[in-house]
């Protein structure tokens, strides 16, 4: 008996007749659009009222035998195609629509993302090598990467960047990681992100995994985050007047405006999600990155996402986002900066403007809801900026300009260019030096210090805190002792304290140390990853205990004498060591070399390479392997 057809499939096979007959559609759309378009928006373009526009999607619909529903939420969807704010849609908006939510209906349709759509593959089979970190947020970690044809393991943890091939930004979503969302959230990610083609809009080349991480290859961006933005800008001598700052607002409006007509829905804009291409601060390039949990604009999704303080009153209330909900997060991001806002953790840590003696999430949601900003600390003498950013943030969407309408705005045409208040630049520098100094800190830490050095260290200061009764705090002469003690140069330790010490000469560490440790396990485990399996060249996620002895005894470990005593720690099956046992001991154990001194030192034999010009150098192998077994067995 035949079985019954499958009618999600017929009408995939219908959306993807009518997605491939591009020149057929739009013929059909222009006709349809030409038959119900009865007047003029306010640009005097012919344009569509939404009774109209629900007709045209059902004579559309009958056209190419489409079924009814798919244009079903027009109703809700109809003012986010509104790219004009102008009420009504033009026939380039139409379009837009119609294709955006054929796209939207195919994927939800086609299923899940599948495993197979990313190749497998080690960062070392894509010809990549890390050069150093660039960011991090809940999802992942960024990180700077050099690509060449030619390479060794060594040159993978290489964190000098001498390399001449070109530069990437890897991110990293560790396996483990219940933060990063799961496949099909990373795979939706990566193919939004592969369609944009903007210069204020993050772009992306490829994805792929291997054992432990999922990778997205991006553009690299080396300007910093709006966090850092003004301690940097301050250090080039730049002056920091409202014609700056125009210029950068008006290229993270350009790149909003970008998103919204691509039909997608950001719902993460923050100042760590905005960066600058590069470091000329004279002439800022603002990169929108991080679509992590962005939404298309035909989403069906419901629920709170984005950041606690950013997040617009209608998603607080509603549990829906639209394009006006980045309208309002940006606005949120303009106050925030002028006003020396910006969130920052610490004993003097600040709270966003809707964060302020929040004690839980739903507390910041409901003065996100029923506050005013703090405007007594914003520059309203900036008359033309102060409305704009007001507009912006106002509690009702409906309220707020679209993107292509702030840009609009007197503000950008304008020649006043008065200087930020000094307190609020000094904040302002001050806040951002903070950021900027802790970043440069911990990069320190992790070039200088192995994993087992860094928990050591960490080890230290607690005892330090718990001598002198506090819990996570440490007077600044321990501090200084014990990091310069550890191999860390004065001068970044000094311009630490200089930003973090309390008015009692004590400094808080927890958080420094613990990011660092983070990411020195995170980057451990991929350096001994790849070293791993750069041995096992048949790919059996298994080796013998001679490879493992031969890898210790490189210069990627830093033991003191014979390894031997660690060779102990394995648990052997079938006489070989799996890749998760090798991962679990080494990491645990910690003395694994920093970058820089790997990439200068003596790299593994595989056996292939051993020779009868060694006879001796084996024979003691394995002796020492043999006499490691019997003892652990």
């Amino acid at each position: 008996m035949a079985s019954a057809p499958d009618p999600n499939g017929q009408i995939l096979l219908a959306v993807d007749r009518c997605l491939q007959q591009r020149l057929t559609r739009n013929t059909k759309v222009m006709f349809f659009f030409h038959r119900y378009a009865s007047s003029r928006d306010t640009m005097g373009r012919r344009s569509l009222s939404l009774g109209e526009a629900i007709n045209f999607t059902a004579d559309l619909a009958r056209h190419f035998e489409l079924p009814d529903f798919l244009f079903s939420t027009l109703p809700e969807t109809f003012s986010s195609f509104d790219f004009t704010g102008s009420g009504r849609l033009s026939l380039e908006e139409v379009r837009v629509m119609v294709k955006k939510t054929l796209l939207e209906w195919r994927w939800s349709l086609a299923g899940p993302a599948k495993f197979d759509e990313f190749p497998a593959r080690t960062l070392e089979d894509g010809g990549y090598t890390v050069v150093r970190e660039l960011g991090r947020g809940g999802q992942g970690i960024m990180y700077l990467a050099k690509k060449e044809d030619n390479f060794s393991w060594l040159d993978y943890c290489s964190a000098c960047g001498h390399n001449s091939g070109p530069s990437y930004c890897i991110k990293f979503y560790s396996k483990k990681n219940s933060n990063a969302g799961g496949l099909q959230e990373i795979l939706e990610e990566f193919h939004r992100m592969r369609e944009f083609d903007n210069v204020h809009v993050a772009r992306t080349y490829e994805a792929f995994h291997d054992q432990d991480f999922f990778y997205l290859v991006n553009e690299p961006y080396f300007g910093g985050d709006l966090t850092k933005l003004a301690k940097r800008a301050y250090d080039k001598g730049i002056e920091m007047r409202e014609s700056w700052w125009r210029e950068i607002f008006r290229q993270c409006l350009q790149g909003l405006e970008y998103l919204h007509r691509e039909a997608q829905m950001h719902c993460d804009i923050k100042e760590p999600n905005i960066m600058l291409r590069h470091d000329d601060f004279n002439n800022p390039e603002v990169v929108l990155i991080d679509f992590g949990l962005a939404q298309s604009i035909c989403s069906k999704v419901t629920g709170i996402s984005g950041t606690p303080g950013y997040i617009p009153p209608e998603t607080w209330k509603r549990y829906r986002w639209q394009p006006q909900g980045d309208i309002f997060s940006l606005g949120v991001v303009f106050f925030q900066l002028l006003a020396a806002r910006v969130p920052r953790p610490g004993p003097d840590a600040v709270a966003g403007i809707f964060q302020v003696q929040a004690k839980s999430v739903q507390e910041v949601g409901q003065q996100t809801i029923t506050n005013q900003p703090p405007w007594q600390l914003f520059p309203t003498r900036m008359h033309l900026l102060t409305e704009l950013v007001s507009s912006m943030l106002r509690k009702k969407p409906e309220e707020r300009p679209r993107a292509m309408q702030a840009l609009q705005h007197k503000w950008f045409f304008s020649s006043s260019d008065d200087e930020i208040p000094k307190d609020v630049l000094g904040a302002l520098i001050s806040g951002s030096a903070k950021a900027f100094f802790s970043s440069e800190l911990r990069n320190e830490l992790l070039e200088c210090c192995n994993l087992d050095q860094l928990r050591r260290l960490s080890a230290s200061l607690n005892e330090e805190a718990a001598r002198r009764i506090f819990t996570r705090r440490v007077h600044v002469t321990a501090f200084r002792a014990l990091l310069t003690d550890s191999g860390v140069r004065p001068e970044k330790v000094e311009d630490f304290i200089r930003v973090e010490q309390a008015s009692d000469n004590f400094i808080e560490y927890e958080g420094l140390l613990r990011e660092a440790i983070q990411e020195k396990e995170e980057c451990s485990l991929q350096v001994v990853t790849c070293l791993f399996n750069d041995m096992d060249l048949h790919r059996t996620g298994a080796l013998p205990l001679v490879d493992i002895k031969e890898m210790l005894q490189s210069d990627a470990f830093e033991f003191d004498g014979h390894a031997a005593e660690l060779l102990k720690r394995f648990r052997t099956q079938g006489g070989e060591v799996t890749l998760a046992e090798f991962q679990r001991v080494v990491l645990e154990d910690g003395r694994i070399a920093p970058k820089a001194s790997a990439d200068r030192g003596r790299r593994p034999r595989r056996r292939e390479e051993w020779n009868c010009w060694w006879p001796s150098e084996i024979m003691a192998a394995r002796e020492d392997v043999e006499e490691s077994s019997s003892e652990s067995g």
